[in-house]
């Protein structure tokens, strides 16, 4: 019995390498840029009839640029496929300045 299979290949990419993260999002969120920028990301290529998990052939890092990026990332199977959720900005940074100066502000005021 002679048996064929066919064997592809195919690159994944990730963003565990990136310091800081990106593309953080709350649960409920969709993820939304305007202009995400360049960014590098590690890659590998893979065969499709390797075990989950192996590690792959380690590539140069693939650079990739992108504008007008929305996407769920934690989407409720409940959810209308043609919606996206409550966009969180990715130009947000939370500011911790504002309340720490007016902390301070209130314990002088002590």
């Amino acid at each position: 019995l002679n048996t064929t299979s066919i064997v592809k290949e195919y690159i994944s990419f990730t963003t565990f390498g990136m310091n800081p993260w990106e593309f953080a999002v709350a649960t409920n969120k969709s993820y939304m840029c305007l202009d995400l920028g360049t960014k590098s990301m590690e890659a590998e290529l893979h065969k499709s009839n390797e075990k989950g998990g192996d590690p792959g052939e380690k590539l140069a890092n693939a650079t990739f640029s992108a504008k007008n990026v929305q996407f769920d990332a934690f989407r409720p199977a409940t959810l209308d496929p043609k919606v996206f959720q409550v966009p969180s900005d990715c130009s947000y940074r939370p500011n911790d300045v504002v309340p720490i100066i007016v902390g301070c502000a209130l314990a002088g005021m002590v």
